[in-house]
């Protein structure tokens, strides 16, 4: 169980921080767009946008107790999707290309992490849980005694 407190930990630590991280992101972001030429403001304020986006879906991952499945398919194609773009769009040398595959792609590796961490972190979020399964990791059956 111990092992199971500090992924718990460790994934909270991930989540929480990668949320941080954008809403940092986020919000110079959006203070940024402003001073964008106009035929750009559009994108600023975009990119700020996704950021504050991926930052809350981050934040509530790492404040509730571990599940969500499709969440997590969302959170994570956000940041492989952006990782991705980044990356390809290296060979045209444009500008924010490499901060943008180096930070999202951090924070892609850091929320895979956290997903390798959510069965133990979850057992130890819900001790109730794992002390009603069995050895073999099966809950036992409820039963309902008669009524004499």
């Amino acid at each position: 169980m111990a092992t199971d407190r500090l992924s718990l930990l460790l994934y909270r630590s991930l989540l929480l921080g990668t949320a941080a991280v954008a809403l940092g992101l986020g919000v110079a972001a959006g203070l940024d767009a402003p001073t964008i030429t106009p035929e750009h403001q559009l994108t600023g304020y975009w990119r700020a946008y996704g950021l504050l986006v991926f930052a809350a879906l981050s934040a509530y991952l790492g404040a509730t107790p571990p599940g969500a499945a499709v969440l997590w398919l969302v959170v994570i194609f956000h940041k492989a999707s952006m990782t991705m773009t980044a990356v390809l769009l290296l060979r045209h040398d444009v500008t924010g290309a490499p901060a943008a595959a180096a930070v999202d792609g951090a924070i892609a590796v850091a929320t895979l992490i956290a997903l390798g961490l959510r069965w133990p972190a979850a057992r130890a979020a819900r001790p109730d849980r794992a002390e009603a399964a069995g050895p073999t990791g099966v809950r036992t059956p409820a039963t309902v005694p008669h009524a004499a």
